[in-house]
């Protein structure tokens, strides 16, 4: 018995360090997956930033490709549908009669046939008689039935043609009706793109209106226009400051994400690129799309807290904007046109004085054009 116990004893001491072995092991499997969460995390977050990066160099990225507007004015021809053919109509309406009488002509035909033989294997001269009599019967009945069924199966084929002549003219009829839109829808077309091309201020409205949502920024840009005379005012108002990521990150080999603050000086330049960028592109958007639109004016606005301030005030024509799209940035792109904007030791903007068109001078407001849009 004393060496039972002894035994039990020195055992127990193994059992509480395989005990604490497999707790070790635990506590080692959940720092493992807590780690890997982490490294995912972190691989996510410096995605997202360069993302955002990447989205905002993109802005910079000018081009210059009016729309081809005279290739437009090329009538779209009509272009007709096949008719259908509706000749399985006959096809249908014959199965379905015949389908219709084959029963009662086939039972006939039975119990024709088993009259008949009755009439040589019964010697009975009464039995002959009467299978004689109902054999003519059933005959008689049977030619009836035949006759039926071609009246039945003339009539189903007319009826048959019926409906494929009334579904053929109606074919014909949609055809023409959709031939009538389709004229009408063209001339109207083509008449909006005249008007567009004679500057007619509806014309210009409602092109902008159908194009503007197609820019492509990152973010939604608020656009007031004023126009007389085919002269564009354009109200920018510039997305904020704090749109620029304050900090550049990086992944560590351990994946781990390092964060470093950006200079202010930094932050403005990239801000300052942004706003040329999205003015530039805005304008050349606009310029892209609108043919009657040659010398123009902009000003680039920002919502402050106290009031809202004017930072850019530009005036340009259609070959300065041509020639700006193939600057190296937009920045460079902005200064070819005739801009004024100023900026602190920084880089930080400072107000100027909007721009107003020499052209309307003596106009009264409301002979202007106005509209408001929210750009993507």
């Amino acid at each position: 018995m004393a060496h039972s116990e002894l035994e039990l004893d020195s055992l127990q001491p193994a059992q509480d360090l395989s005990k604490e072995k497999d707790g070790s092991r635990e506590h080692m499997e959940v720092r493992y997956y807590n780690r890997l969460e982490k490294i995912e995390r972190w691989r996510k977050e410096f995605q997202h930033n360069k993302e955002v990066e990447e989205e905002l160099a993109a802005v910079s990225k000018l081009d210059f490709s009016p729309q081809d507007y005279t290739a437009a004015l090329e009538r779209v021809p009509f272009k007709e549908p096949p008719i259908p053919n509706f000749d399985y109509l006959r096809d249908e309406s014959r199965t379905a009669t015949e389908k219709k009488y084959s029963i009662p002509i086939m039972s006939k035909v039975g119990v024709l046939a088993l009259l008949v033989i009755s009439l040589f294997v019964v010697p009975d001269i009464i039995i002959f008689a009467v299978a004689g009599g109902l054999a003519a019967l059933v005959s008689v009945w049977l030619y009836f039935t035949i006759q039926d069924r071609s009246k039945a199966l003339v009539q189903a084929l007319a009826e048959a043609d019926e409906e494929i002549e009334k579904r053929t003219q109606l074919e014909i009829e949609l055809i023409q009706a959709a031939r009538v839109q389709h004229d009408e829808d063209e001339d109207e077309r083509i008449n909006a793109i005249e008007r567009l091309l004679a500057g007619e201020p509806d014309a210009i409205m409602l092109r902008l209106y159908e194009t503007l949502s197609q820019v492509g920024f990152p973010f939604t840009v608020d656009l007031d226009i004023d126009m007389h005379a085919n002269v564009p005012l354009l109200k920018i108002w510039l997305p904020a400051k704090s749109i620029i990521p304050g900090q550049t990150c990086s992944l560590a080999p351990s994946g781990r994400i390092n964060y470093e603050d950006k200079e202010v000086r930094q932050i403005n330049k990239q801000y300052m690129e942004l706003c040329s960028a999205v003015t530039m592109r805005m304008i050349a958007f606009i310029y892209e799309n609108i043919p009657a639109f040659d010398l123009g004016y902009a000003n680039g606005m920002v919502r402050d807290t106290m009031d809202d301030s004017c930072v850019l005030a530009l005036k340009f024509d259609r070959q300065t904007v041509t020639d700006a799209c193939n600057a190296s940035t937009a920045l460079a792109a902005l200064q070819m046109t005739q801009v004024t904007f100023n900026s602190d030791n920084n880089l930080s903007f400072t107000p100027v004085e909007p721009i107003y068109p020499d052209e309307w001078e003596g106009v009264e407001q409301q002979m202007l054009r106005s509209a408001k849009f929210k750009v993507r």
